[in-house]
């Protein structure tokens, strides 16, 4: 089984490098830099992955994520592959690569997306719904900003393109997709160039843009169903804690690390770059 890992990241860190030093030798790894970071940062692993030319500078809740992610996907079509997953450079393998590789074969051709299902059409079309300024592309969320936002939200133009779109869905944006699956999403976003544009302006687009295209289609059927229902990251094997805190996600350590182990997940995210990298091995790799 051959796998293609694309991982979006910012910075160089040693939970980024574990990752690689762990998946490199069998498989293949696409990374997109930040665009605003200093790529030779990353070269301690330059011969160990593939760092993708087109490099976007990437703002939180814009479009400019899921363009990334489209970059990654772009240059996995090159070569065969029988998956392609998406991760951070926060993510870690909860699994060896042969236990990974196990548990896909033991579940052909499932396709492992997450769909949140707690959201109203209401909340998930209000993303699409109109041309978001810059002002709504920052984490900061301080009592100004939310008042400032709530202010011109009545003046935003409305989206033109809404009512092209198909029934919008919503999910975790870390997948692990089929080849068939990928080239399927690339070749409807190149048939229907509009599909882009009305998605260019809206707001935290890369949990709505692919899994429309996804749960609009045939493929819908192949989604994998978690055996745990208590967290819909599971769906896509992610362990991603969002109900804990005290941030959100949670930064996790060498406390989750039970949780975790108990899960059925091959990946789990946002990892503490303080934790004990060789503990982190012998608990979960070795």
């Amino acid at each position: 089984m051959k796998i293609a890992y694309c991982i979006i990241c910012h910075k160089y860190t040693k939970i980024l490098k574990q990752t690689v030093d762990l998946l490199f030798n069998n498989n293949d790894i696409y990374i997109h830099v930040d665009l605003k970071s200093n790529i030779k940062e990353f070269f301690a692993i330059k011969d160990k992955v593939t760092f993708i030319d087109e490099r976007i500078d990437v703002k939180w809740g814009s479009f400019s994520q899921v363009e990334a992610t489209i970059n990654l996907l772009e240059n996995t079509k090159h070569k065969r592959y029988d998956y392609i997953f998406l991760l951070s450079g926060d993510c870690l393998p909860l699994r060896s690569d042969s236990k990974i590789k196990e548990t896909l074969t033991n579940n052909k051709n499932k396709e492992y997306v997450a769909l949140d299902i707690h959201f109203s059409q209401e909340e998930i079309n209000k993303r699409v719904k109109k041309l978001y300024s810059n002002v709504y592309y920052s984490k900061n969320n301080n009592f100004i900003n939310r008042i400032i936002k709530k202010i011109i939200y009545k003046y935003l133009p409305e989206n033109e393109l809404l009512d092209r779109l198909p029934k919008l869905y919503k999910g975790t944006n870390w997948f692990g997709i089929t080849e068939e699956l990928r080239n399927y999403i690339l070749e409807y976003i190149d048939v229907n160039k509009w599909y882009i544009d009305a998605f260019k302006q809206s707001f935290c687009c890369d949990e709505v843009f692919f899994h429309t295209i996804i749960f609009n289609s045939k493929y819908k059927e192949n989604i994998y169903q978690a055996n745990d229902k208590s967290n819909i990251c599971f769906q896509a094997l992610r362990y991603i804690d969002w109900k804990t805190g005290p941030d959100y996600p949670r930064t996790l350590d060498e406390t989750d690390f039970k949780k975790m182990k108990e899960s059925e997940c091959l990946f789990a995210r946002k990892f503490n770059n303080k934790l004990d990298i060789n503990y982190y091995i012998n608990e979960f790799i070795l």
